[in-house]
């Protein structure tokens, strides 16, 4: 099945992020106002991207696990934030907007990595036998009358 959402490049925007919080908003110096709304813009792309990819792999895992719990107050973040209308176009807000979806953005990585995680623990090994091989025969040998060539 294709994805439906763009592929984000966690590589590509953790470095952004990892920018926009070393912004200090105490300072008159910040971003100017449609730099912050552009990275606004760019993280709730990204951040709705990652939700939906987080929300399909919670579904291979049990949901009172310790990161099905974590993903649902995640998204449920990320359905509060990633959602709202534009800020005010002052500095302050646009700044203060685009670092609070920088840390939304870590911690849907850090979740849907806890999930990935999950979901390899519980997949069955591919080398594993199964556990029906060799029984085939029993099960013909039975079903058929007479004698078996094995």
């Amino acid at each position: 099945m294709a994805a439906l959402t763009p592929a984000v490049d966690k590589d590509e925007v953790l470095p952004l992020v990892e920018a926009v919080l070393s912004w200090d908003l105490r300072d008159q110096d910040m971003p100017a106002v449609e730099t912050a709304l552009a990275l606004i813009e760019q993280f709730t792309i990204s951040g709705r991207a990652i939700a939906d990819e987080l929300r399909d792999r919670c579904l291979s895992i049990p949901v009172d696990s310790a990161a099905g719990v974590s993903a649902q107050a995640a998204l449920g973040e990320a359905t509060r934030r990633l959602y709202l209308p534009p800020p005010s176009a002052t500095p302050l807000a646009a700044a203060q907007r685009a670092q609070n979806l920088g840390r939304l953005l870590q911690r849907l990585f850090e979740v849907t990595d806890e999930v990935s995680t999950e979901c390899a623990s519980l997949r069955p090994e591919v080398n594993r036998p199964s556990p029906h091989v060799g029984r085939a025969n029993t099960v013909r040998a039975v079903l058929t009358p007479g004698p078996v060539d094995v």
